[in-house]
């Protein structure tokens, strides 16, 4: 499944970015959550912050899971942790999903 999404490049304004080109990188060290994308319109390589809905709306339609590196001071969430957050997620974005469908 994928979607044209509507976000902002600092460069280039408004942009349309398909969902499938859409790397979503949810921290469990930090506090904040962050998109990226490359800009269609001038091949730059953006971040952007992502609150929870954001994060979750974006990998309902499609966006990818991806890794937020972190420094040698920062400690790396272990995969299993990623894989935990991942799977949550989905449940959370099933009973939504469940809840509008009324069942």
């Amino acid at each position: 499944m994928s979607a044209i999404v509507l976000t902002t490049c600092e460069r280039c304004g408004d942009v349309e970015v398909c969902s499938c080109d859409i790397t979503v990188m949810p921290s469990i060290a930090a506090v904040e959550n962050v998109y990226s994308f490359d800009c269609p319109s001038c091949a730059e390589w953006i971040v952007r912050e992502a609150d929870p809905r954001r994060v979750a709306l974006l990998l309902r339609v499609g966006a990818h899971v991806g890794r937020i590196e972190c420094s040698h001071d920062t400690p790396q969430p272990m995969n299993a942790e990623i894989e935990e957050f991942d799977d949550a997620l989905r449940r959370w974005i099933a009973e939504d999903r469940d809840s509008v469908n009324g069942r």
